[in-house]
């Protein structure tokens, strides 16, 4: 589940409006300004000046925007003693999650690791955000972007904690939930019993997109290893059998089964049919996301193969290429015959990826083969 949907970048590329893929180019200029002319106005006196540069830098690239990240910390860092103006801060938020986020889920052996003091010292400064009382969006902003940094998070859990109780703002509650479902994990004794107690309480909260990331932060989490903790994971079954049959949301429904799967390590037709059926006659937002919840839960998933092939010849785009990427998950073989027809459609979106998705399988099948 932490890979989920990760694996896009293995099986697909980047396709533009014309359906030509994209090169990254270094960029040198944007706005008729360089990089370090953008950066020195990050502390700048003018606050709309520093929230236009802090947003420019990103155009760069995250490699080459990673350069400005002790200049967004040393512009963070004077919040502690005077408040600096709120667009700023929820802008630096945008900005640190994106650019420590893309150097974390890049691959080591091509992007160099981002400095680890520089990491520490951004989780410290966004997890203070996560306790601004009058602005609920600096609030949804951290926890996005410590969410994006990733486990390095883990000491904002307790602050984490508090969030889910904000009964004003329900994103607030939901960008909570989903970024404890990245980050309250210890590599060594599993994940945090607190979070996935409060967690279970947001299965009754009366916004639905609030219950949905609560069952997706519990599908990521898993349960206790802990055989003394067995109390405790039959506590948040028994919470998420009811709402994966009777939650009035099928978004809803769809990640609670999904996070039954992961909590007993059984991915049987009981949870993946109904979510199946949904991907088949669901509306567009169901359709998206029971093929994301099943591209999460490959490759144990399999039974769920027919259903995602007959996903690719969707009305819309977004739910063929999720299933794309599934299929791939699951080194589905039989997906080849279709993806092989997808990509002869010369006005069909989807011809690339669906192309590159069938010369994975077909590596894969070649490699079993010897």
């Amino acid at each position: 589940m932490r890979t989920g949907l990760a694996l896009v970048a293995a099986l697909v590329t980047a396709v533009s409006a014309n359906g030509q893929t994209t090169e990254t180019k270094e960029i040198k200029e944007v706005g008729g300004r360089t990089f370090e002319q953008w950066m020195k106005d990050i502390g700048h006196k003018d606050p709309s000046r520093r929230e236009v540069a802090i947003q420019t830098i990103l155009a760069f690239g995250p490699e080459k925007a990673y350069e400005a990240t002790p200049a967004l910390l040393a512009e963070l860092r004077k919040h502690l003693l005077n408040p600096i103006d709120t667009s700023v801060r929820v802008n630096i938020a945008i900005a640190l999650g994106a650019i420590l986020g893309a150097k974390n889920n890049a691959d080591p052996k091509l992007v160099k690791p981002a400095d680890p003091k520089l990491v520490k010292d951004a989780v410290t400064l966004l997890s203070r955000l996560l306790s601004d009382r009058e602005q609920g969006i600096v609030r949804y902003r951290a926890a996005q972007a410590l969410a994006s940094i990733g486990q390095e998070s883990r000491t904002a859990i307790d602050s984490l904690l508090l969030m889910l109780r904000d009964q004003y703002n329900f994103e607030v509650r939901q960008a909570g939930a989903i970024t404890l479902g990245k980050v309250a994990m210890d590599p060594k004794t599993g994940p945090s019993i607190p979070a996935i107690v409060r967690l279970q309480a947001l299965l009754g909260d009366p916004a639905y997109k609030v219950r949905q990331a609560a069952c997706q932060a519990l599908a990521m989490l898993g349960p206790p290893p802990d055989p003394k903790d067995g109390q405790q994971k039959s506590a948040t079954l028994n919470a998420l059998a009811p709402v994966a049959k009777k939650d009035p949301e099928p978004v809803v429904q769809i990640w609670a089964h999904t996070a039954i799967m992961f909590y007993t390590n059984k991915f049987t037709d009981e949870n993946v049919t109904p979510i199946v059926e949904y991907l088949r006659n669901g509306d567009i937002v169901a359709r998206i996301e029971a093929a994301q919840a099943l591209s999460a839960s490959a490759p144990m998933a399999k039974s769920s193969i027919p259903g995602l092939i007959g996903a690719l010849g969707d009305t819309d785009p977004g739910v063929g290429m999720v299933a794309i990427v599934a299929l791939g998950r699951m080194e589905a073989m039989q997906a080849i015959p279709a993806l092989d027809k997808i990509a002869a459609d010369m006005k069909n979106p989807l011809r690339e990826p669906a192309k590159n998705a069938a010369d994975f399988l077909r590596k894969k099948k070649l490699g079993a083969s010897k």
